[in-house]
């Protein structure tokens, strides 16, 4: 009877976050806790991640953490441009 129960709130849980995650700016949720899980999904988690690591690892554990940022985000891919023009 548990394992039922701990799906079902597995389920609801992943809902929320889903929900959040892909409708949270939509005016109606405008002062939910909806809302809030959208901003910390979206920018919050990054921002607390950045502190943590210049909290622990200085000036070059940040320095890190922006040189990864860059590689990954910041600079064109031409392995994920050559699909597109195939």
């Amino acid at each position: 009877m548990e394992v039922e129960w701990l799906l079902v709130i597995h389920g609801v849980v992943t809902l929320l976050v889903l929900v959040s995650f892909l409708c949270g700016q939509w005016p109606i949720f405008d002062g939910t806790f909806i809302q809030k899980i959208h901003f910390f999904l979206t920018f919050g988690f990054c921002d607390y991640f950045r502190r943590f690591v210049g909290a622990v690892f200085g000036q070059r554990g940040s320095d890190a953490l922006f040189c990864v940022e860059y590689y990954c985000c910041d600079r064109p891919n031409p392995i994920l441009q050559v699909f597109p023009s195939s």
